[in-house]
């Protein structure tokens, strides 16, 4: 293992400290002078620690009555789509019901038809 030169390590470690505290200290001064008074009275901004005055009023947010380029409306629904969808539901389940019946009245009459064949000696179907 190679031996680290201390001096060469403290410098490139004070350098590295000295660049973390410039890019913070950058940021703080930016977050400063968006809610430095100036600004806060030229754009209507409050610092975040002050009250409103009584009376005050605010400014609702914006209604957006446009569709943006390229959205598409979307349908209404019904008022009584979940009504539609059970009853879709229970018209489903009976179909199967009535499928089923019909299959096991098919396979009681194939098994009949095979059975008497079976009796006379025929076994082709």
């Amino acid at each position: 293992l190679k031996e680290r030169n201390p001096a060469k390590y403290q410098k490139k470690k004070d350098y590295m400290k000295n660049r973390k505290q410039n890019k913070k200290g950058k940021k703080r001064a930016a977050m400063e002078e968006e809610f430095s008074d100036d600004n806060s009275e030229r754009y209507g901004k409050q610092h975040r620690n002050e009250e409103p005055t009584f009376g005050e009023q605010v400014e609702r947010p914006p209604s957006f009555d446009a569709l943006p380029r390229g959205a598409t409306k979307k349908e209404e629904s019904v008022p009584n789509s979940s009504l539609i969808t059970g009853i879709n539901r229970i018209m489903e389940t009976e179909e199967k019901i009535a499928n089923r019946k019909l299959k096991e009245k098919l396979e009681r009459r194939y098994a009949q038809i095979k059975a008497q064949r079976k009796s006379k000696g025929d076994f082709h179907l």
